[in-house]
Parts: structure tokens; C-alpha cells; sequence
């Protein structure tokens, strides 16, 4: 079971499902989680830019508090990944403790970042 915001799964739903066997993934979308009022079954969790874009340090917004109470009530979560290189929210040390492993994004912008320091010392 996949935990993830409902625009994720529209947005990487079926590129996610089309990578590993059928019938071995259950996607979970957050939404649908925090209205069951039960707590959160889902062994894998997938924290996008969209739950935490509007927060900031001290901050969270209503989708990232939401998002990380779930994490916080999924006793099955063994992996969660999450979108940027650092993994710095005060949540993520909680859940490694439970045995969760937090993985992050760490390379994923590495040509675009390296692009872009390229252009501007050109520009000079």
C-alpha cells in the first residue's frame, strides 16, 4: 500500500503502476486516508512538493501537517520517500526510529542545478 497526496496519483499513478507487477501495489491517496478516521495501513509513503510547498520552517501547512499525522499513525510503514535532497523536518528522525527508512530526492535536479550554474557563469 502506497500512500500518496491525491494530486500525485493522478499526476505519477500510472507510471508508478506501471513499473512493478499487477495487483502488487494499492495506492492510498492521503485524502482518502485522513476521512477514514482509522489509522493510515499504507507500508510506503511518497511526500511530494504539493504537501509541502506552502510550508515553511516552523510552518507547515494544513496538507503537510495532515500528511505527516498519517505518517505518524502508520504503524505498516517500512519507506518513505520524499522530494527534496535534504531530509531535515523534525518528523523524519521520529520515523527512522520506528525502523522507517527516508529516502530522498538527492541527485534528482543535479544536471538542471549544474545547467543552470553553466548558463549563468556564461552570461558573465
Amino acid at each position: 500500500r502506497l500512500l500518496l497526496s491525491s494530486y500525485a496519483l493522478r499526476s505519477w499513478g500510472d507510471r508508478i503502476a506501471a513499473v512493478v507487477p499487477p495487483g502488487s501495489l494499492t495506492f492510498v491517496t492521503a485524502e482518502d486516508a485522513a476521512a477514514s478516521g482509522t489509522a493510515c495501513l499504507a507500508d510506503i509513503a511518497f511526500m511530494t512538493r504539493e504537501v509541502t510547498g506552502a510550508s515553511s520552517p516552523g510552518n507547515p501547512s494544513r496538507d503537510l501537517s495532515a500528511f505527516e499525522g498519517l505518517l505518524r499513525d502508520a504503524p505498516n510503514l517500512r519507506w518513505l520517500q520524499i522530494h527534496p535532497a535534504g531530509a531535515g523536518r523534525a518528523l523524519y528522525p521520529e520515523v527512522r526510529a520506528r525502523g522507517v527508512r527516508v529516502t530522498t530526492a538527492s541527485g534528482a535536479t543535479a544536471l538542471t542545478v549544474a545547467h543552470s550554474a553553466r548558463g549563468a557563469v556564461i552570461a558573465e
